[in-house]
């Protein structure tokens, strides 16, 4: 009774029931009944929030060594309040038929502004469905996530670590946020994962007569952007936008709304990082075959560098000299054509040229792609700052990639010209309001800039279950050798014990390296570094079972769970060992939080060569530190430093990249202004008029 009392008319109507139970005007059962219905607003909460949410919220809002950006306490106590709620409707409603919710979800998308009340009953709604319809019960971090990121009014990102169910709180956010009759983007980082949650996630939305659809195919079918919920990649919804803008022919729907100032309604990003951070200031870019061809100077400037690097190549008088060389190329025969070529676009050449010749390096920089056989060869470019990842379909511009491509005697693609480009800065403004979700953020340097270019507010998640995975210190060597008889050591200490091991190094080339001495020392052992002949899903499958060693760039799997045999698990989990130190804090929680997930045991540590940073040893001799200690303490200074210089950098072409775009749609405004006069009949016939006159 004291548990129901929490106000004042629940206390008057149980004790009444009391009474009337007590007077034998009500049966036990009666009264049990008339007990329970006074339950679903007291009762179930009470025991939920003190079993439950009261340890979950107290670690929302502490720095337990995860949680190290809290929610501000205004919008912990509102999503308190609204849990607590939503909790009672999940009771009182617990016995209604699918059919039932679904006519209450239907009373409630018919009123054109939802109000917050309304909000709590479809999440509500959303809860029961899915555990009626796929028996899935959505546990508190889920649903206080999505209540964490509405209870901003502007955009907002929760950083929530990977295993803790993100595709399930994209899915009821993007749910919510129909149901109010707005449009719905979900951004994903790959295409794969977009067609594969749309598909999982549309079972739901049919339910409740939401429709989606994914854009992720070269030419998608114009009906799919009609869908209120759309799945696809930061590209495909720029190439979209592009397409519109060059060939004057809408293809999202027109919205109508009076209160909409910007383009689009809301976005929901999965795996931000992957989007905006690594690939902040990328330029989505329309290509088109060009008209006039300079692909023939290639070759020739080429051979120029490769034989003149040493002369002072980027001169005036070096300028002079490959003009001449260029007249005389293949017999004389492009001699016409070089009064053409602008001594800027020469140094561009030389430079490009120089760069591919002496800078670049395979397995590093690129990879030779030679999976469709060696007349096929494509160099594909490697992300070897940020994430190890292969862009497939990107190219280098100025010449870049077509000197790579003789450099490894491929002939050049033909040239395209770019009439339209669309980076992330610009495309993401359309928006009215962003939200994110990502298993990492990275330090307050990182969620500044995020700040600062997309204008949005960050907190983080904490996990279900606590974090029980051990980060031992940073281990540094002396020497290039030493270092990586170090890691194998340490691989075969593992080895002997069965744990399942994950060795993470910093560039293709790296995870070559490490992979020949294994061999040497006959450790067995899986390749996952994008260019591995076995698919990336069998080597993740046997991954996690006892005594497995998978060598891996930083990028290869990202994301992907490895699941641990439970002898494994026995054995103390998945032990991660990072080859380098990372450039970011971002990356560093990345590569380490690949163990320990969903409160599982893991561990992971760091091994770096000295050899590789020499100013830091000639540093070290001249003061008395406590060396490991010291060096820690360095590389996360420079750490710091790189990535305010960043911020700064990012933030300031982010600006540059807006107002080009700006100027880029004034310029397209006009040209379809002037394409539908061309195209209007009294126009072109008052203008024949003028012509006859004149003539």
């Amino acid at each position: 009774m004291h548990i129901l009392a929490e106000d004042l008319l629940t206390a008057e109507h149980a004790f009444e029931l009391l009474d009337c139970y007590s007077n034998c005007q009500l049966s036990p059962d009666q009264f049990l009944e008339k007990l329970e219905q006074l339950a679903p607003t007291t009762h179930t909460n009470a025991s939920i929030l003190e079993k439950d949410i009261k340890n979950v919220l107290e670690r929302f809002k502490k720095d337990d060594g995860h949680v190290h950006f809290c929610l501000p306490d205004v919008h912990l106590k509102t999503i308190t309040k609204q849990f607590s709620l939503i909790q009672g409707l999940c009771h009182k409603w617990k016995h209604l038929q699918l059919e039932e919710l679904i006519s209450l979800a239907h009373k409630i998308r018919l009123h054109l502004q939802p109000n917050y009340s309304d909000i709590l009953k479809i999440m509500a709604i959303g809860h029961l469905a899915l555990k009626i319809k796929f028996q899935i019960e959505l546990h508190s971090i889920q649903t206080l996530t999505v209540l964490g990121l509405l209870a901003h009014k502007t955009s907002c990102i929760a950083q929530v670590k990977t295993g803790e169910g993100k595709s399930l709180i994209v899915t009821l956010l993007a749910f919510v946020l129909a149901m109010q009759n707005k449009s719905v983007h979900v951004i994903s980082s790959s295409k794969n994962l977009a067609m594969r949650d749309q598909l999982q996630a549309a079972k739901f939305f049919n339910i409740f007569a939401i429709s989606s659809s994914h854009i992720c195919k070269n030419e998608p079918e114009a009906n799919s952007f009609k869908a209120n919920i759309l799945y696809g990649t930061a590209t495909d919804f720029e190439f979209a936008v592009m397409r519109e803008m060059l060939y004057f022919k809408p293809i999202f729907p027109q919205h109508s709304e009076p209160n909409l100032f910007k383009r689009f309604n809301y976005a929901i990003i999965d795996e931000l990082d992957n989007l905006t951070i690594d690939t902040a200031t990328n330029s989505a870019r329309l290509g088109h075959a060009a008209e006039i061809h300079f692909s023939w100077v290639y070759k020739p400037i080429f051979a120029f560098v490769k034989a003149n690097y040493t002369k002072g190549l980027f001169k005036d008088e070096s300028l002079q000299q490959l003009k001449e060389f260029l007249k005389e190329y293949s017999n004389g025969k492009f001699s016409s054509q070089v009064h053409q070529l602008a001594n800027r676009q020469l140094k561009n050449w030389l430079k490009s040229a120089f760069k591919a010749l002496f800078v670049l390096q395979e397995n590093i920089d690129y990879v030779v792609d030679a999976k469709s056989g060696e007349d096929k060869k494509k160099i594909l470019i490697v992300d070897a700052v940020n994430t190890g990842r292969i862009h497939k379909h990107s190219r280098w511009s100025h010449g870049l990639h077509e000197f790579v491509e003789i450099k490894h005697s491929i002939s050049p693609a033909k040239e395209t010209i770019t009439p339209i480009s669309l980076s992330h800065p610009a495309f993401y403004e359309m928006y009215n309001c962003l939200y994110g979700l990502t298993g990492t953020l990275g330090s307050q340097i990182e969620r500044e800039t995020l700040r600062k270019i997309y204008q949005v507010e960050t907190f983080d998640v904490p996990t279900q279950k606590p974090v029980l995975r051990k980060d031992f210190p940073l281990v540094a060597v002396n020497t290039n050798e030493l270092h990586l008889q170090t890691i194998i050591e340490k691989i075969q200490q593992f080895k002997q014990t069965k744990r399942p091991l994950l060795v993470l190094c910093p560039t293709i080339h790296a995870s070559e390296v490490l992979g020949e001495m294994l061999a040497k020392n006959n450790i067995s052992h899986r390749m996952l570094n994008e260019i591995q002949a076995e698919k990336e899903e069998d080597i993740l499958a046997v991954a996690g079972l006892p005594g497995a060693l998978t060598i891996a760039t930083n990028n290869a799997g990202r994301g992907t769970d490895i699941r641990l045999d439970p002898e494994s698990l026995e054995r103390g989990g998945l032990h991660v060992i990072l080859t380098f130190y990372p450039n970011s804090d971002r990356v560093e929680y990345q590569a380490r939080g690949r163990a320990g997930r969903q409160g599982q045991q893991g561990s992971s540590e760091i091994f770096i060569s000295l050899e590789n940073l020499p100013h830091l040893v000639k540093y070290m001799q001249e003061i008395e530190v406590r060396r490991d200690e010291f060096i820690e303490h360095y590389l996360h200074y420079q750490r710091m430093r790189e990535a305010n210089f960043l911020k700064h950098q990012q933030i300031f072409q982010a600006e540059i990249e807006r107002y080009c775009y700006t100027l880029v749609q004034k310029f397209f405004t006009f040209l379809h202004t002037f394409n539908a006069l061309c195209n209007n009949e009294r126009i072109l016939e008052k203008w024949a008029d003028t012509l006859k006159i004149k003539k």
